[in-house]
């Protein structure tokens, strides 16, 4: 909802009919509108392939198996990945 004033100097309440609507009566989208959007879009997707692209610098840990005896030794990717 808005208020608007009338021809008689007071406030009437309007009802928004959607989002479309809200937006014309503010204003509407106009050149600077475009590039706020842009501009912020396109830090998002700059952020965006550096934020995603970290684990693949990430360097692989160390494995461990857990041996018969119970302790904890360094093995191979395949003996870890085998299950057994």
């Amino acid at each position: 909802m808005y208020m608007k004033p009338d021809n008689k100097d007071h406030l009437v309440l309007n009802e928004v009919k959607n989002i479309d609507h809200a937006i014309r009566l503010t204003g509407g989208i106009g050149r600077f509108q475009y590039m706020a959007f842009l501009s912020i879009v396109s830090g998002m997707v700059a952020g965006a392939f550096f934020l995603y692209s970290l684990p693949y610098f990430e360097k692989q840990p160390d494995l461990q198996c857990l041996s018969v005896d119970g302790t904890w030794t360094a093995c191979t990717q395949a003996v870890a990945c085998s299950g057994s």
